[in-house]
């Protein structure tokens, strides 16, 4: 997923998944090998409990 707008809650369980360049109001991210890089979560929120989740220089996470 790349350069999206997601206005509710973005909800995934797949292993890999990746997004880039999206505003994201909120998300809960589940699954093994997540990367997120350079996201705006403009709810403040994201739940991604992967041990080997990449979330690089992603904005609005409190």
């Amino acid at each position: 997923m790349r350069g999206v707008k997601v206005t509710g809650r973005l909800t995934s369980n797949a292993n890999s998944f990746s997004g880039a360049f999206s505003d994201i109001a909120s998300a809960t991210i589940t699954g093994n090998g997540v990367t997120l890089p350079r996201n705006r979560f403009t709810a403040g929120q994201a739940t991604v409990p992967s041990s080997s989740a990449v979330l690089v220089d992603n904005t609005g996470i409190p």
